[in-house]
């Protein structure tokens, strides 16, 4: 698997889409290398997916789901939430979709207040583009 990825890497590089070099090095790196600005991925979950409107979880809110995987990753990660400094996450075409009903959901997982959240709503990808945004505000020092 590292090895098909780091060809993808290299295309990328060399393509159009090359990682612009910054004062560190460059932006992309070798995948299975380490370096001390790494950002690294602790948890992944989500939601599970079923059919619109017919599936088993029809008559579940969609903060009620957020709710069940941000306790999951507080579940497996043994973290405290109090340390957490910012949560980002994904959805697509929810009705009224704003940080309202995702604040909801964190607060009611335990979160405290103190801890920012924001909903990104995107067609495809919501999530993948949730992590990449926080990956990227990590690596830019916010």
């Amino acid at each position: 698997m590292a090895n098909r990825i780091n060809k993808i890497v290299g295309h990328v590089q060399a393509g159009r889409l090359s990682a612009q070099a910054t004062a560190s090095g460059p932006m992309m790196g070798a995948i299975g290398t380490k370096s001390p600005d790494d950002v690294v991925v602790v948890s992944a979950l989500r939601t599970p997916i079923c059919r619109a409107k017919k599936g088993g979880l029809k008559d579940v809110t969609p903060d009620d789901l957020l709710k069940t995987a941000l306790e999951g990753v507080i579940n497996e990660t043994k973290i405290k939430p109090e340390l957490v400094g910012d949560v980002k996450v994904g959805n697509v075409q929810l009705g009224g979709a704003y940080a309202g009903p995702a604040r909801m959901a964190q607060l009611r997982a335990g979160f405290p207040a103190s801890v920012p959240i924001a909903a990104l709503n995107r067609q495809c990808s919501s999530g993948l583009q949730a992590v990449a945004d926080v990956a990227m505000a990590i690596k830019g020092g916010m």
